[in-house]
């Protein structure tokens, strides 16, 4: 009609009168389809570069326009295990190894990561259709995907009842994407309508929990896991995965495991040492007779955040979900996290200001009080120190400077001789008083390494993992 005539009219000569910014694009952008997509898409997020991973996110949605949405609702039914890049990723990788991509196709073309040129391929390479086929069906057609997720989170997730070895939600929330990687391949390799049968469900939480852990370098892990499927050397069972381990500590790409009898001897050092009033260095923390490699991971495990949050989110698994049943951060609602990781001994015990802290220590020689100084920190920041405590708990505590432990937070916490312990923790009443001498500096050391190694052992039988890592030395001789 008229009135739509004239506002188009209107619409038009604004735009005419209007100034046009015209970008002069290189011959490469031009030919290149990754290097266009990435200048539209830089160019659309107001300069901010693509990562790889998004870039080849985008190439794909714009290929197959149904996956977004099919994505969001998997992530949304099933939660988010991953991000939605990280999950069609994934299952783009699956799909490369279950159909080979092309006949001369390398190992690494096969096992690699999807990036922005192989996407690009997917275009107009006809040798990559059963590719194309595959991934639809696992992530549009057959609802695959959800149904892996699905098996994939009773898996893993913990239940006190069903599943009391599975991983607590806010640790399934800190996944790395390597990992899901695995584990997608891990599901999709088997019929996902048969259940796993109690024995492999515990290894292959052990697996998660070993990757979680001890993987030094997660890329080189998952290509190596993904290179394994691809020559049918890895069907998934108990035996196969302890082999992995081998393969993954003979690579370099995971730690080796102390094992039990190491551990033992580890004690045994601390105790012989348990007067010491020199905290030890880094290096020489965990150095027992069997060399230094048992030792470079306890070392790595005591004083690497991240290593530490992990190891004590799954022993506490059962206090921290029963305490918030309802709190999932893999939902789509935005919480914040329930648990604080708190210091057993305060840091106000041990990390304070040099010049207030000289206040509190009655260390009659320089060589001692530098060594503290210096050694504080590495020995109070490490695993030995640390428990999960919910987070009102934890700012009442704060606010009355009473941090003294109880009989049943020692035996929950895996604390050893608390009174011991409590003479290193300071009450409201003392705290101007309070002073360490010699022995409180060696008994700082001594409880902290050693709750260190109770930690780590309760960890690793109660994980499996101890199990599966006798068995893969079994398999080698």
């Amino acid at each position: 009609d008229d009135d739509k005539r004239t506002a188009f009219l209107v619409a038009l000569k604004a735009a005419h009168a209007g100034r046009i910014i015209v970008q002069l694009l290189s011959g490469p952008v031009i030919d290149e389809p990754e290097e266009y997509t990435r200048f539209f898409g830089r160019y659309g997020q107001g300069g901010t570069r693509l990562s790889n991973e998004e870039l080849t996110y985008s190439i794909i949605k714009n290929l197959f326009p149904h996956v977004r949405a099919r994505i969001e609702k998997i992530t949304s039914d099933n939660g988010r295990l991953a991000s939605e890049v990280d999950l069609v990723l994934a299952t783009m990788r699956v799909a490369k190894v279950l159909e080979k991509p092309w006949p001369d196709a390398t190992t690494w073309q096969i096992i690699a990561r999807p990036d922005p040129s192989f996407a690009a391929k997917l275009r107009s390479n006809r040798d990559l259709d059963a590719v194309k086929k595959r991934f639809l069906l696992l992530i549009v057609e057959s609802n695959g995907l959800e149904r892996v997720m699905e098996k994939l989170r009773s898996i893993l997730e913990y239940n006190a009842r069903t599943n009391p070895d599975g991983l607590p939600r806010i640790l399934l929330a800190r996944l790395p994407r390597e990992l899901i990687d695995v584990l997608l391949l891990a599901v999709f390799s088997q019929d996902p309508e048969l259940p796993l049968s109690e024995e492999d469900r515990t290894a292959l939480i052990a697996f998660a929990l070993h990757w979680l852990l001890l993987i030094s370098n997660g890329e080189k892990a998952a290509n190596l896991v993904f290179m394994k499927v691809d020559e049918c050397k890895l069907d998934w069972r108990r035996e196969s995965i302890a082999a992995l381990w081998r393969d993954f500590e003979a690579e370099g790409i995971a730690y080796m495991l102390p094992n039990l009898v190491q551990v033992q001897r580890f004690k045994e050092d601390l105790e012989q040492q348990a007067a010491s009033a020199l905290l030890r260095t880094w290096p020489e923390r965990f150095k027992g007779p069997d060399g230094d490699a048992p030792g470079a991971f306890l070392r790595v495990l005591s004083t690497n955040n991240e290593l530490t949050k992990r190891i004590l989110l799954w022993l506490q698994r059962e206090e921290i979900t029963r305490q918030f049943p309802d709190f999932d951060p893999t939902s789509g609602r935005d919480e914040d996290l329930p648990i604080d990781l708190d210091h057993i001994i305060p840091h106000a015990a041990f990390g304070l200001d040099w010049r207030h802290q000289q206040k509190y220590l009655e260390l009659d020689d320089k060589v001692h009080k530098e060594n503290f100084y210096h050694q504080r920190g590495t020995v109070g920041n490490s695993l030995g120190n640390f428990r999960w405590l919910a987070a009102s708990v934890n700012r009442s505590r704060g606010m009355d400077n009473n941090a003294q432990l109880s009989s049943d937070e020692a035996k929950r916490d895996l604390v050893e001789d608390n009174e011991t312990w409590n003479t290193l923790i300071p009450k409201q009443e003392d705290t101007a008083e309070r002073k360490w001498d010699k022995s409180h500096v060696a008994a700082f050391q001594h409880l902290i390494d050693r709750r260190t190694l109770l930690l780590y052992e309760k960890f690793i039988c109660d994980s499996g993992i101890e199990e599966l890592s006798r068995m893969a030395l079994l398999t080698a001789q």
